[in-house]
């Protein structure tokens, strides 16, 4: 049931702070129509501090932006998720003590104005998914106060970056699921308090500045999905640096230049399809919070250090996937008792692996060592079905099978095909029969390696979500995120749904910022 927000608090002339916002879990959907917005502030004077995010306001530019001019002092303006279209109108610049701007989730449809620029204490702007398009005025890059910028999630937005000033203030840029372009200039250096910085999914290109050594501060960083290219350079000075993604890029040379031992806060590294080369460091093993890593489709060769008492107790994905890997099996994986995400498959290892070893991985839910030179041996007597992980996925394609127990039928075709001689279910193959001849695996079907990448984060997280029936009914903001969110985790399912030559969804941010 839609709530009427009472007019009684039009008349409370003396509050600083006014939040009705909705709360996703104990409120109900609240509507601004009688008293409708002009109504509801014209005599709040004092006000500084208005969070409105998901109130059903569903206002035009023109209207909502007017009905704010008698809030002189206000500060900051939260109204993500309101029905707000735009465009926005330039009464908004009169209200010159701003500091924070959230408009997310509306469908403002319109240019991001010059005016931003002019306000003199800005420090947060947030526009994330509001339809926004043209191009981003470079005065908004230049606004010396400015610490939180995300304009993510609109696609139609475009933009290049000029040289960034030494005296910005920005510790959050995220413009990821834009239309900008270009390189980023070596001045990016100059952002020192930089802490985030979100550029995935748009088009940019040439080089990493090496400047980025500068950034001391930085804890995140995600540039994947762009055309980089050139080495990555080091980051061994950011020292608090969590996550570092740099996948489906163009990036070539070794990883060896980075520091990696100096990174002991790094949690997850996606360096996937791209053309790296050369030999894992050992440190990259050794970084005590790893708990994910990507290395797929690359050029990368050797073999996998002994990562016995070496990798991280919380590495929980290991992908080095369609690489050059060669020689004998690294047996030191079995070691890795956190593991849920095991993919080694399209490499040259060699070897046998007894399939008893997979019970030291009780978390394993997906294993892939399909098109190897490795032969799993079934006849082990030491396997017990009872130990034996609990598999979603299973893929044992060209790996010598010639009989597996019976808790392992339940598996797909694919999970075991090209294993000469293997029969019964799943198989179509009858025992006694000449087996079909099995082809090799497609360069465009090796490559379409699931990015693993947030991937188990993201189905639990869907699933979970969506036994809350009341939010998907009642908030457009949460239902649009929801689905959009689905639409992202399956395109990493089926990457060649369109992956490669598309932008992949929207991953729309959902917090409610507070100053």
């Amino acid at each position: 049931m839609v709530r009427q927000i009472p007019i009684e608090i039009s008349r409370l002339t003396r509050l600083v702070t006014l939040d009705l916002s909705v709360s996703l879990y104990l409120g109900r959907p609240l509507k601004l129509e009688k008293p409708n917005l002009e109504m509801l502030v014209q005599n709040l004077t004092k006000l500084r501090f208005l969070y409105l995010d998901d109130v059903n306001i569903s206002a035009k530019g023109n209207e909502w932006c007017k009905a704010l001019l008698p809030l002189t002092e206000l500060q900051v303006l939260n109204m993500s998720g309101c029905y707000l279209s735009g465009p926005i109108h330039s009464s908004l610049s009169k209200l010159r003590s701003l500091s924070v701007i959230h408009l997310d989730f509306n469908n403002l449809s319109a240019s991001v104005p010059k005016f931003f620029a002019e306000f003199p204490n800005l420090t947060s702007l947030s526009l994330t998914y509001t339809n926004l398009s043209g191009r981003l005025p470079d005065e908004n890059f230049q606004i010396p106060t400015l610490q939180t910028l995300d304009l993510s999630d609109n696609d139609l937005l475009q933009g290049s970056f000029q040289k960034f000033s030494p005296n910005l203030s920005l510790q959050i840029l995220s413009l990821s699921r834009t239309n900008f372009e270009g390189q980023v200039p070596e001045s990016l250096g100059n952002l020192g308090k930089l802490t985030r910085i979100e550029l995935a999914e748009c088009n940019f290109s040439g080089a990493i500045p090496k400047t980025m050594k500068k950034l001391t501060q930085l804890v995140y960083l995600d540039f994947s999905f762009n055309r980089f290219s050139g080495p990555i350079p080091s980051f061994s000075s950011s020292r608090n640096l969590t996550y570092l993604s740099f996948g489906y890029n163009q990036l070539n040379g070794g990883i060896h230049s980075t520091d990696w031992s100096s990174l002991s806060e790094l949690e997850i590294v996606d360096l996937g399809k791209n053309k790296l080369s050369g030999t894992i460091p050992p440190a990259l093993f050794c970084v005590p919070s790893l708990q994910r890593l990507f290395l797929s489709q690359n050029q990368f060769k050797g073999n996998l250090s002994d990562l016995h008492g070496k990798a991280s107790s919380l590495l929980e994905g290991l992908d080095p996937s369609s690489n050059k890997f060669q020689g004998q099996f690294p047996m030191s994986v079995f070691e890795l008792h956190g593991l849920k995400l095991l993919s080694l498959s399209s490499n040259n290892y060699s070897g046998s692996i007894p399939m008893s070893a997979f019970q030291n991985l009780r978390n394993l839910s997906y294993l892939d060592l399909s098109y190897n030179r490795l032969s799993i041996d079934v006849t082990d007597t030491n396997i017990s079905s009872i130990s034996f992980p609990t598999f979603t996925t299973l893929k044992l394609a060209s790996c010598n099978l010639t009989e597996f127990p019976d808790f392992l039928k339940n598996q797909s075709k694919a999970s075991f095909e090209n294993n000469t001689g293997l029969c019964g279910p799943p198989l179509k193959t009858k025992c006694g029969s000449s087996p079909p001849k099995e082809d090799s695996p497609s360069d465009s079907e090796t490559g379409s390696i699931i990015q693993w990448n947030h991937l188990s984060a993201e189905i639990g997280f869907i699933f979970g979500l969506g036994i809350i029936i009341v939010p998907l009914i009642y908030w457009k903001r949460w239902r649009i995120w929801y689905f959009e969110r689905v639409d992202r985790a399956l395109s990493r399912l089926f990457p060649r749904l369109g992956r490669e030559t598309k932008k992949h969804g929207r991953k729309a941010k959902q917090n409610q910022r507070r100053t």
